[in-house]
């Protein structure tokens, strides 16, 4: 008999894969087993970060503040606090994992993702370097990696909790006395970044002139 707790770790050790599909099985038995803090992850996950929501450290971006120089291509902006830096080169990204993983799969060669200032951001960037010149956050795309192999841990470590505490459900339900057992645990399910900006990333690439700003 196939157990739906040793589906979601079959799932989340698999090789690439379909982020969505995780998560739609780990939201199923979420709410099978009405474990709300994982649900709500798993909302989350699925739909994207409110403003103003917590978001896990995996999320957490950090990239290179560059300017687009019509003559040079891509410039790279030079700050004079270590505190200014990190606050303006560390971002969360809100956006459904769909999303991101869309962006892996499509990436260019060379690619990179970016994630636009704020037009007040920008501005005082701008007016910072002397430059009329639109600034955004280059990220590597192995920082989108990041976030998909932080989903799938802590799906997998959440399931690997599950049948540690002798919960493993049939392939569609779970007993009430697992549902109990559920209940009566404690899942830390991720830890939460601190105090960082929010945002939206985009499909970019070296010598592109990205200029949409937003938060």
């Amino acid at each position: 008999m196939a157990h739906l707790v040793h589906e979601l770790q079959k799932q989340a050790l698999s090789e690439g894969g379909n982020i969505t599909d995780l998560l739609r099985k780990a939201l199923f038995v979420a709410k099978k087993l009405k474990v709300s803090e994982l649900e709500e992850w798993v909302s989350h996950e699925l739909n994207g970060y409110p403003d103003g929501v917590d978001t896990p450290e995996y999320r957490v971006m950090k990239g290179s503040v560059k300017v687009f120089n019509p003559f040079h291509g891509w410039q790279p902006v030079m700050f004079e606090s270590s505190k200014e830096s990190y606050w303006l080169t560390n971002r969360n990204t809100l956006q459904p994992a769909s999303e991101i993983q869309y962006m892996l799969d499509n990436h260019t060669e060379g690619g990179m993702a970016s994630m636009p200032f704020s037009p007040e951001i920008a501005k005082q960037i701008m007016n910072s370097i002397g430059h009329d010149l639109q600034p955004t956050l280059q990220v590597p795309l192995s920082q989108l990696s990041r976030i998909m192999d932080g989903i799938k841990n802590v799906i997998l470590n959440w399931a690997m909790k599950l049948e540690e505490d002798g919960i493993l459900g049939d392939e569609f339900s779970f007993s009430p006395v697992e549902i109990q057992k559920a209940a009566q645990a404690s899942y830390n399910i991720t830890n939460i970044a601190g105090n960082v900006v929010g945002s939206q990333l985009q499909q970019g690439a070296e010598g592109s002139n990205q200029t949409k700003g937003g938060e």
